[in-house]
């Protein structure tokens, strides 16, 4: 059978730690795991209660519990005597409000009836002890998922401004005098017509993404008596500033590439468009796709302080291009990224350069 050992120290903050902890070492046929261990909770007083009870086991009193506790002779490790007294206020469940001292957990572990019942990290546990890398990685998640909040809120600024805009230029871009640009999936706009594709696009769970194809921007076209095209776009929400190094549309969004592929009648009915504000994201976009031949209407379009600068379509694969419905044809643009403004820094007015915003 196994020999088992644990040695429990609390310690200061360190380089491994940045706050008080329980350093606890488990030595198990003379190999050793240390675990670090910050307050994180309450004592659970009914788990430490039962755990007294266990570690005591059936076959001893509290007392001669206690005593064995405070024999080195039993363990080596019990170098301080455990007084009754701290066990009874264990069992009274109202007297512990802080973690246990860690030689009376060195004792609990060590002196066990079961130490298969009584072991390291559920004692800790009861404590109000959680593992330092558990809770290390809590807080990465916690920042992620504030920054991923904050993410949030921010692209649905810039998919709502990056909607009007898109939808002023839609407005010239009919089939007749009769039909109309709105929304989807709000698809209760059209009087009277359920869609006829109604399960084409459904919301995602994340930043508004439509599915399928991850859009996050669609409109459809339709009179009072029909649907007639689609136009899904995809929305990139990085800062117009930030010299973007890879740009990979096909990868991102290869179903819809597929789709395509291998049943471009089913998009014969749509468009698709990939959004920009970021001109260097534009170029590299561009750059990617410049060789690469589809079979329905593909655009990238740059939009810069509420208009749409340029738009690239996409070479047909048998040798045509289409025209460019909603921007000026552009295979590569640059400009000013940034422009002067002048804004008030420590109360008095100074000219700074401020982004060329698209959307």
């Amino acid at each position: 059978m196994e020999k088992r050992l644990y040695e429990v120290k609390k310690k200061g903050p360190t380089e491994e730690c940045d706050s008080d902890h329980y350093e606890l070492k488990e030595t198990i046929d003379g190999a050793t795991i240390t675990t670090l261990y910050v307050e994180t909770h309450a004592p659970n007083r009914k788990m430490l209660k039962w755990m007294l009870e266990s570690a005591v086991g059936l076959s001893r009193t509290l007392p001669q519990f206690a005593k064995d506790c405070s024999d080195p002779f039993k363990c080596r490790l019990n170098t301080k005597t455990i007084n009754l007294p701290t066990l009874k206020r264990i069992l009274s469940e109202n007297d512990v409000v802080r973690p246990l001292k860690d030689d009376v957990i060195q004792a609990l572990l060590n002196n066990a009836d079961n130490p298969a019942t009584v072991n390291g990290d559920d004692l800790m546990r009861a404590n109000g002890l959680e593992d330092y890398r558990q809770v290390l990685l809590a807080r990465q998640k916690a920042t992620s998922l504030a920054v991923r909040l904050e993410n949030e809120k921010r692209f649905l600024v810039l998919n709502a401004r990056a909607a009007e805009d898109i939808r002023r230029k839609l407005n010239s871009v009919k089939s007749s005098a009769q039909t109309n640009w709105i929304s989807v999936p709000n698809g209760t706009s059209v009087k009277n017509i359920p869609p006829t594709n109604t399960n084409r696009f459904w919301y995602g769970e994340e930043y508004g993404f439509l599915e399928p194809y991850g859009l996050n921007l669609a409109f459809m076209e339709a009179d009072k008596k029909k649907i007639h095209s689609y136009w899904g776009f995809f929305v990139d929400s990085t800062e117009p500033g930030k010299d973007m190094d890879e740009v990979n549309l096909i990868r991102d969004h290869y179903e819809i590439f597929l789709y395509d592929i291998i049943h471009p009648d089913y998009l014969n009915d749509m468009k698709v468009s990939f959004v920009f504000q970021n001109q260097s994201g534009y170029n590299k976009a561009i750059e990617q796709l410049a060789d690469y031949k589809v079979n329905n209407y593909f655009s990238v379009i740059l939009i810069r302080k509420g208009e749409i600068t340029a738009e690239y379509t996409l070479a047909k694969k048998d040798g045509s291009r289409p025209e460019c419905c909603l921007g000026d044809f552009s295979e590569h643009y640059e400009n000013d990224v940034f422009e002067d403004a002048v804004k008030y820094y420590e109360n008095r007015l100074q000219t700074t350069d401020v982004p060329v915003f698209g959307y």
